[in-house]
């Protein structure tokens, strides 16, 4: 499962590049500053168990009924690390 996921990322990546980061620059090169590294918001791991929960209950990862608790402060830390890197990034 892992080797798909990271297969996928890295096809995600280079699509993200080639499909939104280059054709923004073409524009103009202030619409999409920096690397690819520099741009990384963060990094999701696979909360599998709690994906199917939140799906079912319409909830985020870490407000479902269900779960292991660990999981869901963990996911409720990496997605407020990425807001919080996206506020500073769009200041």
């Amino acid at each position: 499962m892992a080797e798909k996921f990271s297969s996928y990322a890295s096809k995600l990546e280079k699509s993200a590049h080639s499909d939104v980061v280059m054709v923004l620059r073409t524009i103009d090169k202030e619409l999409a500053k920096g690397t690819l590294s520099q741009n990384k918001l963060g990094q999701v791991k696979d909360f599998s168990s709690l994906v199917l929960l939140s799906q079912e209950q319409g909830e985020a990862f870490f407000t479902v009924s269900g779960g292991a608790s660990e999981q869901k402060e963990e996911a409720e830390e990496v997605f407020k690390s990425i807001a919080q890197n996206i506020i500073t990034q769009t200041k």
